[in-house]
Parts: structure tokens; sequence; C-alpha cells
């Protein structure tokens, strides 16, 4: 082999280096972005589990039946939503959280994202998909979608309702 031909395939070889490594930095760089808004969704849920906590304080230690009727003890008496992803108009989506009020005393899942945060848009990097949940003695935690389903299959055992969830997730994207 010349020279020449072996320069060639050394200049092709780094070039495609290169291309992988911008392919590699642009998909971390969305991921990062992606984790930004998962911590802001957090942020809601921790607004979230205190107006909870405050309306338990004037009613006795009852669940509030929705999100809606706490909206006094909101900040600017607005329910809190998810900042979501972006679009492909790169505007943000904000999304609206599952509430469910728990029917039994274990520490279950009370309110989570109706969408996961995902990084779509990533090449080399697989796509993550992760769901904020809120627990009823007031931790969250990050799930991935076969935590989540797993949870949520065990919430269903006591509330029914959790199924329509369960089969919104079954469902092609």
């Amino acid at each position: 082999m010349s020279s020449t031909k072996k320069r060639f395939l050394i200049f092709l070889v780094a070039i495609s280096i290169l291309y992988v490594i911008l392919l590699f930095m642009v998909d971390v760089a969305n991921s990062g972005n992606v984790y930004s808004r998962v911590l802001a969704c957090e942020n809601q849920l921790k607004m979230i589990a205190k107006a909870i906590n405050l309306y338990q304080a004037d009613w006795d230690g009852q669940w509030p039946e929705s999100l809606e009727v706490m909206k006094k003890y909101y900040p600017y008496n607005r329910i809190p939503m998810c900042p979501g992803n972006r679009n492909e108009q790169e505007t943000d989506d904000p999304q609206i959280y599952y509430y469910f009020k728990p029917k039994v005393e274990e520490v279950v899942p009370i309110c989570w994202d109706s969408k996961p945060h995902c990084n779509k848009k990533a090449k080399i990097i697989p796509t993550i998909k992760i769901w904020n949940v809120l627990y009823s003695d007031g931790h969250i935690e990050e799930l991935n979608e076969k935590e989540l389903i797993r949870e949520l299959t065990q919430l269903a055992k006591t509330n029914p309702d959790v199924l329509k969830v369960l089969n919104l997730l079954n469902e092609k994207e």
C-alpha cells in the first residue's frame, strides 16, 4: 500500500473518530438539559408535597381529592406543572401530573409526571426515560420505565384507577 493511501486512511479514521466524539458531546449536552428539567420537575413535586402537608393540617390529616382542591396552598394559586421536555419548535412543553390519593397506609406513589423526561435527540447514548414520583411519605424518586410500571402495578392492586395510566404507558408513543 502506498504512503498516500495510508495517509488518506489515517485521515478518514481521524475524521470518523472526531465525528463520533462530536456526536457523543452533543448527546451528553442534551442529556444534561434533560437532567436539568428533571430537577426542575422535582422542585415542582416538592411544592405539591408542601401543599399536601398544608391541606392535611387544615383538614385533620385528610388527603386531598385532587391537585385542584389545593390551589390556595400553591404559590400564585396555580397548580405546579412539570416543565417537561423541549418540543420540536424548541419551546417548553409543560405537563400536568397524575395524582391519586392513597387508599392504604403504606408508602405508595401519589403523584408523578404524565410524560417521561426523555433525551429523544440522542444519537449514541440510548434513549433515557425518567419519571419523577412523589410518594405518600413525601420523598421523591426518579424512576425509569420498568421501575415506574412495577410501582404502578403494585399501586393498582389497591387503586384500580391507576390501570388507566398503566395502559397509557404500555401504548407505543
